[in-house]
């Protein structure tokens, strides 16, 4: 019998240097070990050794910052040792076409596949803390399976209540806030659009508030700010909301204007994504939304993962686990903030 798993790690990198003493590893962190004998931690940890860098956003199989955060959330996911599986990705719109075979396909290209196949069929990596003994996990590509590749946006829908016919879906991560037009259950493509996620709001609060990047990442989450004195923080919600409405003020006509021809249908904005789980980030998006459009994020449709209809999912792995509905043994959602993986294995 199968078991589900859902794992997510923050999509942050830091180089290991040779000189470096020995240091804990949080549990969403692991440190990937390249056979050139490079060593990279990835996850909270990373954010320790490289407070203001992070990943490229977006990319491909053939990127090797890509690649490496492919190999560090299959690592977490599946743990050491042999696992033939079959595969899932995602792919933002203005990537999808570096990942797919055709226009219309959902198979990775060949290229790909063995590129991939190639990286991911001995990871070596470190759990624990950067001292610890070297595992491997060593991962092969069921024989005539297609790699599966959708749209972030397509596998989201899969697990939007079929309740929810006609509507304009947002996912809303933190480096991509991704919309287009469902009718009668079908995408409608030629309304894809994007823009920056969250990210583009807390650039704003950095603003407001002359912090570096990590200072602002931890004061839009806690919602504190450091006052300077003693280390003590204050309350920055008022800040956070005011940086939160600008960048949504900014965004809405573009994203609303790209949908025209669609007016007549759309009675209703579904939200997926981190940023449901932002209460500020959402009161401000449904304070700036046309009276005209009501807006339910996947929470309140109760979307559930696609094996148990009884467990709501969280908005942070709707794509992982729309992803994971078409049966595959891991569903990986490379995300711009943080990597999301659903493991159906043995």
């Amino acid at each position: 019998m199968n078991k589900q798993t859902a794992v997510k790690i923050p999509s942050h990198v830091a180089t290991i240097l040779p000189d470096m003493p020995a240091f804990k590893l949080t549990d969403d962190s692991i440190i990937i070990v390249e056979s050139d004998g490079k060593e990279f931690v990835v996850g909270a940890t990373a954010t320790r050794y490289n407070p203001d860098g992070g990943r490229v956003f977006g990319g491909s199989v053939k990127d090797r910052h890509y690649q490496r955060l492919v190999c560090a959330l299959l690592a977490k996911g599946l743990g050491e040792g042999d696992h033939e599986i079959t595969m899932g990705l995602s792919a933002a719109k203005q990537f999808i076409d570096e990942f797919r075979a055709h226009k219309g396909s959902t198979a990775l290209n060949d290229e790909a596949v063995d590129m991939l196949a190639g990286v991911v069929k001995e990871i070596k990596y470190k759990v624990g803390s950067s001292d610890s003994p070297t595992k491997t996990c060593r991962v092969s590509l069921k024989p005539d399976e297609s790699v599966h590749v959708l749209f972030e946006t397509e596998a989201v829908c899969r697990v939007i209540p079929k309740k929810a016919k006609t509507y304009l879906l947002m996912q809303i991560g933190g480096g991509d806030w991704q919309s287009v037009v469902v009718v009668d259950g079908n995408m409608m493509h030629n309304t894809h659009s994007r823009v920056e996620g969250v990210s583009g709001a807390q650039k704003k609060l950095a603003s407001l508030l002359k912090l570096s990047r990590a200072e602002t990442q931890e004061a839009w989450i806690s919602e504190t700010r450091p006052n300077g004195m003693g280390g003590k923080r204050e309350c920055c919600v008022v800040e956070k909301t005011r940086a939160a409405n600008a960048y949504i003020f900014e965004q809405i006509p573009g994203i609303l204007n790209n949908i025209e021809g669609y007016t007549d249908r759309i009675k209703a904005v579904v939200v997926s994504g981190g940023a449901v789980n932002d209460e500020t980030f959402m009161s401000q998006l449904k304070e700036e939304m046309p009276q005209s459009l009501r807006v339910f994020t996947i929470k309140e449709l109760h979307a559930a993962s696609s094996d148990d209809e009884s467990t709501e999912i969280d908005p942070v792995f709707a794509c992982a686990y729309g992803l994971a509905s078409l049966g595959v043994g891991a569903a990986l959602d490379i995300g711009n903030s943080h990597l999301k993986g659903v493991f159906n294995v043995q």
